[in-house]
């Protein structure tokens, strides 16, 4: 959780990261961007109000995910995560279409990784209830089953040489339902694909967004057929949307081959 401290610096489970001058304000609304460039580099806090633009830049040695901060006076508090997004960009060398490979799964645990609800996308193939050729497919697992999927393109199979798959998967919390679907889909093979009527969800019992951990998104992840023919697969960035529509965008740019 972050804190404002007394003297005004930001603090990351209590362990100090920058100092800044902040004084009080008293402003209706305000806004904040925060850019992360990668692990121990710098953090740009930026505080837009009408009365000018204050810029604060610190150098973090360590990050966590859930930076949302909701400033009112000189206090900071956490906010509820409730939307993350992830970019991910596929390259395969020439695809076979007889033997429908190569075959990809890439995964989400948004509630964490002791949950039994877990999100999953299948290229070039779908696995519920059987296995069938082509398309995507995306599903929501509950308890090691499928309880809710949706085919996309289905029986068409990836064609092109050397082609690029770029796609942003996203896990959204509303009360106590969980949606999953993807957006901004682009290939050769499939055009663009996705958007709102790519979207399926489910209903949970507990647990929350602000469990999410990329790297567990990464260690689900990975080429299930012919990964000869998988040049690259990279989750690019993560963004995260907190309970005022605030949000962090973090670059990640790992494999998990």
């Amino acid at each position: 959780m972050f804190e404002m401290g007394h003297s005004g610096s930001v603090d990351l489970d209590s362990r100090r990261l920058c100092p800044a001058k902040l004084q009080p304000w008293h402003i209706a609304e305000i806004q904040f961007v925060v850019t992360i460039i990668s692990i121990s580099t710098s953090v740009h806090f930026e505080f837009a109000s009408g009365s000018g633009i204050m810029k604060i830049e610190c150098l973090v040695s360590r990050v966590a995910l859930q930076l949302f901060l909701v400033i009112a006076g000189a206090t900071a508090h956490a906010q509820n995560v409730v939307r993350v997004e992830e970019d991910w960009a596929l390259q395969v060398v020439d695809p076979d279409q007889q033997l429908d490979s190569p075959q990809i799964t890439t995964a989400m645990m948004p509630l964490g990784p002791n949950s039994s609800t877990s999100f999953f996308l299948d290229i070039n193939h779908g696995s519920a209830p059987n296995y069938s050729a082509g398309g995507l497919q995306l599903r929501i697992d509950q308890n090691g089953e499928a309880s809710e999927s949706k085919r996309l393109s289905a029986g068409e199979k990836l064609s092109h040489a050397s082609e690029t798959i770029k796609w942003t998967q996203v896990a959204i919390q509303q009360g106590n339902q969980v949606k999953f679907g993807i957006i901004s889909g682009q290939s050769q093979t499939w055009n663009y694909f996705g958007g709102a009527e790519s979207f399926i969800d489910a209903a949970v019992i507990s647990g929350s967004l602000d469990a999410y951990r990329h790297s567990d998104s990464l260690s689900n992840s990975g080429a299930v057929y012919a990964g000869n023919r998988v040049t690259s697969l990279i989750l690019l960035r993560v963004r995260l949307f907190n309970s005022l529509g605030q949000t962090v965008e973090i670059p990640i740019n790992q494999s998990p081959l």
